[in-house]
Protein backbone atom coordinates (compact mmCIF):
# COMPACT_ATOMS: atom_id res chain seq x y z
CA UNK A 1 0.00 0.00 0.00
CA UNK A 2 1.34 3.16 -0.95
CA UNK A 3 1.31 6.23 1.55
CA UNK A 4 0.39 9.48 0.46
CA UNK A 5 0.10 12.85 1.85
CA UNK A 6 -3.91 12.23 2.22
CA UNK A 7 -3.48 9.33 4.05
CA UNK A 8 -0.61 11.26 6.42
CA UNK A 9 -3.58 14.51 6.75
CA UNK A 10 -5.57 11.92 7.60
CA UNK A 11 -3.64 10.21 10.23
CA UNK A 12 -2.36 13.10 12.00
CA UNK A 13 -5.53 13.59 14.78
CA UNK A 14 -4.65 9.90 15.85
CA UNK A 15 -1.21 10.17 15.82
CA UNK A 16 -1.54 13.10 18.46
CA UNK A 17 -4.01 11.35 20.61
CA UNK A 18 -1.94 8.22 20.73
CA UNK A 19 1.02 10.10 21.71
CA UNK A 20 -0.99 12.24 24.40
CA UNK A 21 -0.21 15.77 22.32
CA UNK A 22 -3.36 17.96 22.74
CA UNK A 23 -4.42 20.79 20.36
CA UNK A 24 -5.98 22.54 23.38
CA UNK A 25 -2.73 24.86 25.47
CA UNK A 26 -1.77 23.38 28.42
CA UNK A 27 -2.27 24.74 31.99
CA UNK A 28 1.12 25.30 32.46
CA UNK A 29 1.11 27.68 29.43
CA UNK A 30 -2.24 29.17 29.48
CA UNK A 31 -0.72 33.06 30.75
CA UNK A 32 0.73 33.42 27.19
CA UNK A 33 -2.35 31.48 25.38
CA UNK A 34 -3.01 33.81 22.49
CA UNK A 35 -6.22 33.08 21.71
CA UNK A 36 -7.46 34.94 24.90
CA UNK A 37 -4.45 37.90 24.91
CA UNK A 38 -6.05 41.05 23.47
CA UNK A 39 -8.76 43.87 24.64
CA UNK A 40 -12.14 42.42 25.44
CA UNK A 41 -15.33 44.91 25.70
CA UNK A 42 -18.99 44.11 25.93
CA UNK A 43 -21.70 47.20 26.22
CA UNK A 44 -22.54 48.87 29.45
CA UNK A 45 -25.63 47.20 31.43
CA UNK A 46 -28.67 50.52 30.54
CA UNK A 47 -26.00 52.35 28.78
CA UNK A 48 -25.50 50.44 25.31
CA UNK A 49 -23.64 52.99 23.31
CA UNK A 50 -20.39 52.87 25.82
CA UNK A 51 -18.14 49.70 26.24
CA UNK A 52 -16.59 48.01 29.40
CA UNK A 53 -14.34 44.96 30.16
CA UNK A 54 -10.69 43.78 29.85
CA UNK A 55 -6.96 43.52 28.81
CA UNK A 56 -5.77 40.21 29.26
CA UNK A 57 -1.92 40.59 28.46
CA UNK A 58 0.51 37.55 27.43
CA UNK A 59 2.37 37.75 30.65
CA UNK A 60 -0.80 36.97 32.96
CA UNK A 61 -1.54 40.48 33.76
CA UNK A 62 -5.07 42.24 33.05
CA UNK A 63 -6.40 45.64 32.96
CA UNK A 64 -10.01 47.01 33.34
CA UNK A 65 -11.35 48.92 30.27
CA UNK A 66 -13.40 51.74 31.36
CA UNK A 67 -14.50 50.22 35.02
CA UNK A 68 -12.80 52.56 37.56
CA UNK A 69 -14.57 50.54 40.21
CA UNK A 70 -13.58 47.11 39.73
CA UNK A 71 -9.88 47.11 38.30
CA UNK A 72 -8.38 43.82 37.21
CA UNK A 73 -4.66 43.19 37.80
CA UNK A 74 -4.12 39.05 36.80
CA UNK A 75 -5.70 35.74 34.51
CA UNK A 76 -4.92 32.77 34.19
CA UNK A 77 -6.53 30.01 32.45
CA UNK A 78 -7.31 26.35 33.10
CA UNK A 79 -8.90 24.15 30.52
CA UNK A 80 -12.01 25.57 29.72
CA UNK A 81 -12.11 28.36 32.83
CA UNK A 82 -10.66 31.64 32.88
CA UNK A 83 -9.55 33.19 36.12
CA UNK A 84 -9.64 36.98 36.66
CA UNK A 85 -8.25 38.83 39.82
CA UNK A 86 -8.10 42.40 40.79
CA UNK A 87 -9.56 44.86 43.07
CA UNK A 88 -12.94 45.77 43.82
CA UNK A 89 -13.06 49.57 45.19
CA UNK A 90 -16.13 50.34 46.81
CA UNK A 91 -16.88 53.41 49.51
CA UNK A 92 -14.09 53.75 51.99
CA UNK A 93 -12.76 50.21 51.25
CA UNK A 94 -10.99 47.92 48.97
CA UNK A 95 -11.05 44.26 48.52
CA UNK A 96 -9.35 41.91 46.49
CA UNK A 97 -11.51 39.06 44.52
CA UNK A 98 -11.03 36.42 41.87
CA UNK A 99 -13.42 35.10 40.33
CA UNK A 100 -14.05 32.15 37.63
CA UNK A 101 -15.60 31.44 34.21
CA UNK A 102 -16.32 28.64 32.46
CA UNK A 103 -15.16 29.28 28.59
CA UNK A 104 -17.97 28.77 26.66
CA UNK A 105 -16.89 29.71 23.45
CA UNK A 106 -13.69 31.62 21.87
CA UNK A 107 -13.28 32.74 18.17
CA UNK A 108 -10.79 35.72 17.26
CA UNK A 109 -13.61 37.90 17.46
CA UNK A 110 -15.91 36.94 20.28
CA UNK A 111 -15.72 35.47 23.50
CA UNK A 112 -18.68 33.92 25.76
CA UNK A 113 -17.95 33.50 29.57
CA UNK A 114 -20.44 31.96 32.06
CA UNK A 115 -20.60 32.37 35.95
CA UNK A 116 -23.65 31.54 38.50
CA UNK A 117 -26.05 30.92 35.75
CA UNK A 118 -25.27 34.28 34.15
CA UNK A 119 -23.75 34.67 30.52
CA UNK A 120 -21.25 36.99 29.44
CA UNK A 121 -20.70 37.87 25.83
CA UNK A 122 -17.01 39.90 24.96
CA UNK A 123 -16.57 41.32 21.83
CA UNK A 124 -12.76 41.59 20.58
CA UNK A 125 -11.11 45.30 20.13
CA UNK A 126 -7.87 47.12 18.10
Amino acid sequence: MKITKIHLILALPLFLSACGASLRPSAENTASTPALTGNWTEPVPGIPSLRQGFSLRENGRATSINMATLQYESWKQNGDSLTLCGKSIGNRQTLDFCRTYTVKEITAEKMVLQADRQTYTFRREQ
